[in-house]
């Protein structure tokens, strides 16, 4: 009951976030944003709120594939787009995740055709999804930031990827430094980053700002 408690509250946000910003949905499915507006600032950090809806779409998933409850496939498609809204890289690999990992509870390996069809052709939908004019923002995004983590991006540098792995190292730089307790709340932007930011990565926050006891209570 609480988890579909919270799947209701994931709901209740995505309506509210698509009354706001309605117009603004309608001007980017329609590709008149240009490719340069991320959803979601209204209500937070862009990232976070593209998590939020990823998690949403991981609770829907489950409860229409798992529970046989398919309406869900419905709040799926709805939790899925307004992450992409967002613009966020790490919501999209939250959501490949997600299905990866329902594809194979509910099928499992005993039947790996299955699993393996469903996945290849998700990747194919998300493909061609991407080369929608409304989506190229986020295929570029998503582009450059596997061209940095595979070493090839060349002169077309991510910065926002880059900057992630720097503050990354630094985290855990830090956190070797003191990884007990950590360097307290705000620890990372306080006296470990040279970037002035938060870390962009909450595992990497935790123990920077609170060591390994954080993370254990975590």
């Amino acid at each position: 009951i609480f988890a579909y408690l919270t799947f209701l509250g994931y709901l209740s946000f995505a309506i509210v976030f698509s009354l706001y910003y309605g117009r603004g949905l309608v001007d980017f499915i329609l590709g008149k944003t240009g490719g340069e507006v991320r959803l979601g600032d209204a209500f937070g950090n862009v990232n976070g709120i593209g998590g939020f809806f990823a998690i949403g779409f991981a609770f829907s998933l489950y409860y229409a594939v798992i529970k046989k409850r398919y309406y869900n496939l419905i709040f799926s498609v709805l939790l899925l787009f307004l992450s992409a809204t967002t613009g966020s890289k790490t919501a999209i690999l939250l959501v490949i995740v997600s299905l990866i990992a329902t594809v194979i509870v509910k099928f499992g390996l005993k039947k790996w055709y299955i699993t393996i069809s469903i996945i290849a052709g998700f990747f194919v939908i998300l493909a061609v999804v991407l080369n929608i004019p409304a989506f190229s923002f986020l295929q570029e995004r998503i582009m450059k930031m596997f061209k940095v983590l595979i070493g090839t991006s060349g002169s077309q540098t991510d910065g926002s990827t880059v900057s992630r792995l720097n503050m990354a190292i630094e985290g855990l730089y830090g956190f070797f430094q003191k990884p007990i307790f950590g360097w307290g709340h705000n620890g990372f932007n306080k006296a470990i980053t040279s970037y002035n930011s938060y870390a962009h990565n909450n595992y990497v926050e935790i123990l920077s700002d609170y060591g390994l006891v954080g993370l254990l209570t975590f």
